[in-house]
């Protein structure tokens, strides 16, 4: 048994522990020292409570000390769709054994044990998963290696890890349940900044800097802190946006869930007779496992997104709107926005892209352009149908669609908007660094090489999950990994990841290209697929102006 350690939070003391053995399945919490040097840990916090489709709110206080050596459950959801695809390899742990449940308000803390009081820099990490599964006790969202590695370095840092509401449980919005509890969905955001919130309030615990806070996600979690650039709430100074910006999904202009009349008719819930409020409170009672059921039966990829609310100033209106007038929080000072080379290839596979009809709706769902516009912007990519040959996803049209639409063009969008437009109550402007990942570890790759460096391929080097290569291999992996966390590490502590990483501008496009064994180069991000980027650029901007001139 290890020693235990006391800290006091705004509800309670928690109990952590000392932790010295690599990543696995369980804890460690119970077992005797290992050979690693130590870290802190603190594993299922509880941060909010709220019953099904309320906002999270601080979760009843306690006085006694609680243990947390384990993470929590996760929030109801289906198996993630990279569980499936790499369940059983050596490094990837699925955890399962931790269940589901609808009160999985948890979050979990990860330090250096170092004897210096100086406060750290803090680093939040908001996981992705289509804003459809997803929980901070995935292995591959364990910080602890990172922490670890960094711990001997000259930018020690903590990093928090939480869970948020996903699917049904978090962006179900309809009008009925706006016109019942007052709130037009996006509870799993709320879930988002009720963690930055909690930092904000406890993390000098913990020994963390909370004026010195790092939000970084990937995917739908990239998303999620694109859409805070704009939340009138002091939750951080620093953005690092993995293969996502707030361009990456749909966002609804009001609560509407298309499927909602086949949801009610499923459990008998369309009879005249029942008042909308009858039928939410029957919702609400639903068992958690047999509501998550009928509702992924609607799913689709973009189904789940952000719906506008008048009531919040980041979201009342379109956040490429927001922030191409510069109208975006003045305490935020620099990101890093970057995507993988082969981002489509994923979705491409599983979404079948090549099929027409298919690429249109996502266009349409992901970007909101008409039919035209989305007529004319896949016709760049011909001849893309019909079905094409699978033996390389990486060279198709339609996953080159998918990766324009959904990551290249918000990207290069949010670096040029940055850069070039003041902040309107700063007259400052960002301070932004933009990469291409062309590398991942190569043990993912063993069976899909045809899917290429895909979407996620970078988070085992970002968090340094070295049990995904070989044990104490110091080859290209562990390599490229020590390159991403001190760029990451350094960016955190100081706002500038380091002086090989030039800043992004306009003329010169400057994009740092992470290959194998840790090497870099700078390239020209104006330089990638220029002809269709540019076509995407202008039907951005065409959008922006219809969707401004619909919001006055």
């Amino acid at each position: 048994m290890v020693a235990s350690l006391i800290s006091h939070t705004s509800s309670g003391p928690v109990e952590g522990f000392i932790d010295t053995h690599p990543i696995s399945e369980f804890s460690s919490a119970t077992r005797n020292l290992g050979p690693l040097s130590p870290i802190k840990k603190w594993l299922g916090i509880p941060y909010a409570q709220a019953q099904r489709w309320q906002r999270a709110q601080p979760p009843t206080s306690w006085t006694e000390p609680l243990q947390c050596f384990e993470f929590g459950p996760s929030f109801p959801q289906p198996i993630s769709p990279f569980d499936e695809m790499y369940a059983g390899r050596k490094g990837w742990f699925t955890r399962d054994f931790l269940g589901q449940s609808e009160d999985a308000f948890s979050l979990n803390v990860f330090a250096p044990a170092l004897e210096r009081p100086a406060k750290l820099p803090v680093m939040v990490w908001v996981h992705g998963g289509n804003l459809n599964t997803g929980s901070s006790s995935m292995a591959i969202y364990d910080p602890s290696q990172f922490v670890r590695a960094r711990s001997s370095s000259e930018t020690p840092c903590i990093v928090v890890t939480g869970n948020y509401r996903v699917n049904a449980f978090g962006w179900l919005a309809t009008d009925e349940l706006a016109a019942v509890n007052g709130h037009v969905g996006n509870f799993g955001l709320y879930d988002v900044i009720e963690i930055l919130e909690w930092v904000r309030t406890n993390i000098m615990e913990f020994g963390g800097d909370p004026n010195n806070v790092t939000a970084f996600g990937e995917s739908a979690g990239a998303f999620l802190l694109g859409t805070l650039l704009k939340s009138g709430r002091r939750l951080f100074s620093r953005l690092i946006l993995q293969s996502g910006t707030y361009g990456l999904m749909g966002v609804n202009q009001k609560p509407d869930f298309v499927p909602y009349d086949k949801l009610l008719a499923q459990f008998n819930l369309k009879s005249t007779s029942l008042s909308a409020e009858d039928r939410i409170n029957r919702l609400k009672t639903i068992p958690m496992a047999e509501f998550l059921e009928i509702t992924q039966a609607f799913y689709r990829p973009g189904i789940w997104c952000l719906t506008h609310d008048p009531n919040e100033p980041g979201w009342a209106n379109p956040v490429w709107d927001l922030v191409s007038k510069g109208d975006y929080d003045p305490w935020i000072e620099s990101i890093i926005i970057g995507i993988n080379r082969d981002e489509g290839t994923f979705f491409n596979y599983r979404s079948q892209f090549w099929i027409y009809e298919n690429a249109m709706r996502m266009i349409k769902d992901r970007r909101g352009f008409d039919n035209e516009t989305c007529t004319r912007l896949l016709g760049m990519y011909s001849p893309q149908y019909p079905a094409p040959d699978l033996s390389d996803l990486r060279t198709l049209p339609s996953t080159v669609v998918y990766s324009d639409c959904c990551y290249l063009t918000p990207m290069l969008h949010a670096g040029s908007k940055l850069t070039t437009v003041p902040n309107s109550r700063t007259g400052k402007l960002a301070r932004v660094y933009m990469y291409l990942c062309c590398t991942l570890p190569s043990r993912l790759l063993e069976g899909y090489e045809h899917f290429g460096v895909l979407h996620t391929g970078e988070i085992p080097f970002i968090f340094n999950h070295c049990s995904m290569w070989e044990d104490l291999d110091e080859g290209k992996d562990a390599q490229a990994s020590d390159t991403f966390g001190e760029f990451w590490s350094s960016f955190a502590t100081s706002g500038t990841p380091g002086r090989d990483w030039p800043m992004f501008t306009m003329t010169g496009g400057e994009i740092l290209i992470f290959k194998d064994g840790g090497n870099v180069s700078v390239g020209n991000a104006w330089e990638i697929r220029p002809t269709e980027r540019q076509v995407w650029m202008d039907a951005t901007e065409k959008h922006i102006a219809s969707e401004e001139t619909l919001v006055e």
